[in-house]
């Protein structure tokens, strides 16, 4: 309350007058004769306006233009191409006679030079393609962009070269944004419109078409490769008229402390040699060879409780990164474990059109130097162990352009489960050395255990150097 009693005179009008400086509002009570309080005070009786002041004293009538280019739209168009947010697309091209049309185009939202521009569309816009010179220098064919000023702007595409051999369009090296391309033909009754606009809206959206792993989150999208895996399962469901985005992994280390399952078709791909990528946490612990600790795992289900899965249609490629065996790994693993089925068995779901593919991986493994025997070469994993179980069909395995070092049981570093049936094996441009320190050999890259056991179909190995005896 105040120390004194205050008084104001109050003026009504029907309609705020645009002369007057809006400072606040009231509610004038005719019945009670005073303005009317806040609902929260006793009674209501201590009087409440609403403050209605405007702050600033910047508006577009007061703004110089210089001002505006300088600091606004001067860094938009510094930061953001020339292009179309939403539709200013060509409606239709109705023709008036064989050099005159008639040109229709729908409202929409530009961005031109950094100034953004609702356009309010045009209906039956005429011009007029054919100038009426006939030499090798003319064309019919024109151009529709909006320029600078938010305007639409039409010509006849143009001679380059000065011969008739190389036509460009009028507007190239200018700041606008293009909308389409007209091509008429001689005979003026036909017209084929490509659509040249360039969407530049929802800029992160378009950016996560692939999503990036950084150590450093301002760098990518996520900080941990299981997390982006996950997202990018789930990412058809966010956006259904978009596939999977494939996963990038730029350079630093990655230490994964879960099994990274892949149940759906995905391309893995890092940076190359500098981008490492580890195990920590439970995955140092390894397993028995039916259970072992699995880093990658491809297929339905889990490593202990593998299928197929039915989101894996055309395969999973994973390349261009390096596995560093942890100084800490106990026991055994495998780097990859691909437990899709190639072809059906029963009711099982199968992928006959999926191929795994694992290029330009370095996996690097731990010498001891106590690797007498094979039994005995532990820690060691395997890069690849493929196959579930007897009596099932797998197969479709690239493996090219890699590099093993102490990798494997010490008769190979890929793996196939006994009694499995393999179809269709490509083993190409590989490095695999300090194999095994047994006399006993020699071994490629497919683990000879694993070759004894299963039956294959279609299996190559060619063109690689393996050290099966150092």
């Amino acid at each position: 309350p105040p120390l004194s009693e205050q008084t104001s005179v109050l003026i009504g009008y029907d309609d705020l007058p645009s002369s007057v400086l809006h400072l606040c509002r009231g509610v004038y009570s005719a019945d009670f004769g005073f303005i009317l309080g806040s609902a929260s005070e006793t009674g209501g009786a201590v009087p409440t306006v609403r403050n209605k002041r405007i702050t600033g004293t910047v508006d577009d009538t007061i703004i110089g233009e210089a001002f505006l280019e300088r600091y606004i739209q001067g860094p938009r168009n510094e930061l953001r191409t020339s292009g179309v947010i939403r539709a200013t697309d060509i409606d239709s091209i109705t023709y008036v006679d064989s050099s005159t049309c008639k040109i229709t185009i729908n409202p929409g939202v530009a961005v031109v030079n950094g100034v953004r521009f609702e356009y309010l569309g045009v209906t039956d816009l005429v011009y007029k393609y054919d100038g009426g010179v006939e030499d090798y220098n003319d064309t019919d064919n024109f151009y529709i962009a909006l320029d600078g000023s938010g305007c639409i702007i039409v010509e006849n595409e143009v001679d380059r070269a000065g011969a008739g051999a190389e036509y460009v369009s009028p507007f190239a090296g200018q700041a606008v944004a293009n909308l389409a391309y007209v091509e008429v033909d001689t005979s003026g009754e036909t017209t084929t419109v490509t659509d040249l606009r360039l969407f530049i809206d929802h800029i992160d959206h378009k950016l996560i078409g692939d999503i990036t792993v950084a150590n450093d989150q301002r760098f990518g999208h996520f900080t941990d490769i299981k997390a982006a895996v996950d997202y990018a399962r789930m990412f058809s469901k966010l956006f259904p008229k978009m596939g999977t985005p494939n996963i990038f992994l730029k350079e630093g280390t990655y230490n994964v402390s879960e099994t990274i399952i892949i149940d759906f078709d995905l391309i893995l791909s890092g940076a190359g040699p500098n981008t490492i990528i580890q195990r920590s946490g439970e995955l140092l612990v390894g397993g028995s060879s039916a259970d072992q600790s699995v880093l990658i795992y491809i297929g339905g289900g889990e490593p202990g409780n593998r299928s197929s899965s039915e989101d894996i249609v055309y395969g999973v490629t994973l390349e261009s990164f390096t596995y560093k065996q942890h100084e800490s790994f106990t026991d055994r693993g495998s780097i990859v474990e691909v437990a899709q089925e190639i072809s059906s068995t029963g009711s099982s779901t199968s992928s006959p059109e999926a191929t795994f593919r694992l290029s330009k991986i370095n996996c690097i493994g731990i010498d001891n130097g106590t690797r007498t025997s094979v039994n005995d070469a532990e820690p060691w994993e395997w890069a690849v162990r493929q196959g579930r179980g007897s009596g099932l069909y797998f197969g479709n395995l690239i493996v090219k352009d890699c590099f093993f070092d102490s990798i494997g049981w010490g008769d190979g570093a890929i793996y196939w489960d006994g009694g499995s049936y393999v179809n269709n094996v490509i083993i190409n441009g590989n490095i695999s050395i300090n194999v095994t320190d047994q006399t006993t050999g020699p071994y490629g890259i497919g683990a000879e255990s694993g070759l004894n056991n299963s039956t294959f179909y279609g299996y190559v190995e060619a063109n690689n150097v393996s050290d099966d005896d150092y």
